[in-house]
């Protein structure tokens, strides 16, 4: 699986405004908001669909 944009800023070989993390995920500003204050959420374990996440991986993000 390629590195993606968020394990690029999770590795933070890209910066972002990190507003949130933790052992499971990470939120951050969206550089191309269209919104002011669009924040995007992502997990730190890489998956290729959402359907690849771990039940608890997916209620932290909630």
């Amino acid at each position: 699986m390629t590195d993606s944009v968020f394990s690029r800023i999770i590795r933070r070989e890209i910066p972002a405004a990190i507003v949130f993390e933790d052992d499971q995920v990470i939120a951050f500003m969206d550089a191309g908001q269209v919104n002011p204050g669009h924040v995007l959420v992502a997990t730190k374990r890489q998956v290729e669909t959402v359907m690849e996440l771990e039940e608890t991986e997916a209620a932290h993000l909630f």
